[in-house]
Formats: C-alpha cells, structure tokens, sequence
C-alpha cells in the first residue's frame, strides 16, 4: 500500500486520495451550481432590506409601537421566505446526484477503515471526506466568488 506522508502530519492512503479527488468534484459542482443558480444582486439586496427592516423593528420595539412592531414582524418575516427560497435553490438542484454519490462512498469506502491520519488521529472515509469537502469549498467559493 502506497502512502502519502507530509511531515507526519497527514497520511493519506490511495482510498483517501481517490476520497478527496471525489470530494474536490462535489465542491466544484456545489460552487459552480450556487455561482450560476444564485442572483448575487438579488440576495445582497435582500440582506439590505432585511438588515434595515430590524433596525426599524428595533426602533419601533424602543418606542412602545406594538402595533407597528408587529406590521414589521409580519413584512420581515415574508422578506425572510422569500430569502430561504432563494438561497435553498441550489441544495434542490444538487440533493438527489449527491445523495447517489454519497450512498456509493458509504458502500464503496465503509469497509476500509481509515483512510487518512491528520495530527496523529485517525481519519475513516466519512471523517477525511468531510474535511476534504469543507475545505475545498471553502478555497472554491472564494476562487470564484460563489458565495
């Protein structure tokens, strides 16, 4: 078996390397569907809205207004739906194709054991994928402003 070792820090096997190369296509497909599905202008100005829609609610609240409190709740909170659905499009988009992948990893991976060693402590697929997959969504959204 051949192993990747940097400084003793991480050890990958092959499984962990295919784990990761597999974990790099889910982020990069997760990226470019918010990058093209997502109305960036869109949501930043839904987050103005919002944000200024709570200072008013805070202002009101100060001021006693219950009634006009409440009339913001209400606006707030249909501003609030409609910023979820929104921002949910893309997770309908991608759930089915990536529950299939997932399921072919458990069953294709599961009965390996670790795959990875990072800082001494041992890594199984599920561990080592979703370090791979957080950390290389995070270097993609940046890359490409996907966010």
């Amino acid at each position: 078996m051949m192993l990747i070792s940097i400084f003793s820090i991480l050890t990958i096997t092959p499984a962990g390397k295919e784990i990761a190369l597999i974990a790099l296509g889910i982020a990069l497909t997760s990226s470019m569907v918010n990058k093209i599905v997502l109305d960036k202008e869109k949501m930043k100005e839904m987050k103005e809205k919002m944000s200024h829609h709570q200072k008013e609610m805070k202002k009101a609240a100060k001021a006693s207004d219950s009634k006009r409190s409440q009339e913001l709740q209400g606006e707030y909170m249909k501003m609030l739906m409609e910023h979820m659905k929104h921002s949910f499009r893309p997770a309908i988009i991608t759930i089915i194709p990536f529950i299939v992948i997932f399921r072919w990893l458990r069953v294709t991976y599961g009965e390996i054991g670790n795959v990875a060693t990072l800082f001494g402590i041992s890594l199984s697929w599920f561990g080592w994928y979703l370090i791979c997959v957080m950390i290389i969504s995070m270097i993609l959204n940046r890359i490409l402003k996907a966010y």
